[in-house]
C-alpha cells in the first residue's frame, strides 16, 4: 500500500470519531442514557477526564504529551518503514494512531474525552477506543502469527 493510504486511515478514523462525538454531544444530554438493548447496552453521554478506568485524571498534561509523542513516533515509523513492512502491521499501527488522535483532539480542545457506548460490564467507551483496541488486536495477531513465524525460520 502507498504511504498516503496509511495516513488516510489515520485521518478517517479520527474524523469519524469526531463526527460521531459531535452528534452525541448535540443529541444526548450529559449523563443521559438511551437504552439500545435494555439492561445490556445503552448510549450514555459522559466525560472522561482520565485514561481507561479514569486513571491519571489528576495529571491531564501526561494524557496529552505521552500519547502525542507515541503517535508522532508511530507516524514516523509508518513513513520510514511502510515499504518494508507487512500491510497488516501498518494498518494496525494506523488504527491505533487514528483512534489515539480522535481522543487526543478531545483532550486538547475540551479537556476530557467524550464516551458514549455503555455495555454495562465494561467502562463506557467511544469509536476511537474501538479502533485503538482493534489495532492492538491486529498488532498482537501480527506479532504472534506473522512476525513470530518469520523469526522462527531464522
Amino acid at each position: 500500500m502507498k504511504l498516503v493510504l496509511y495516513y488516510l486511515i489515520v485521518a478517517l478514523i479520527a474524523g469519524l470519531d469526531q463526527i460521531i462525538k459531535a452528534i452525541i454531544i448535540k443529541q444526548v444530554e450529559l449523563f443521559d442514557k438511551i437504552p439500545v438493548i435494555p439492561g445490556i447496552f445503552d448510549i450514555t453521554h459522559i466525560r472522561n477526564d482520565g485514561a481507561a478506568y479514569n486513571m491519571f485524571s489528576q495529571v491531564p498534561m501526561l494524557l496529552i504529551v505521552m500519547p502525542a509523542l507515541v503517535m508522532l513516533a508511530g507516524l514516523i515509523y509508518i513513513g520510514y518503514t511502510h515499504k518494508d513492512k507487512n500491510q497488516l502491521l501498518m494498518i494496525a499501527v494506523s488504527m491505533v494512531i487514528g483512534g489515539g488522535l480522535g481522543n487526543l483532539i478531545d483532550r486538547v480542545l475540551k479537556g476530557y474525552v467524550v464516551d458514549f457506548f455503555d455495555i454495562h460490564i465494561i467502562p463506557v467507551f467511544n469509536v476511537a477506543d474501538i479502533f485503538i483496541c482493534t489495532g492492538c488486536g491486529l498488532l498482537f495477531i501480527y506479532l504472534i502469527f506473522i512476525d513470530g513465524k518469520q523469526h522462527g525460520k531464522s
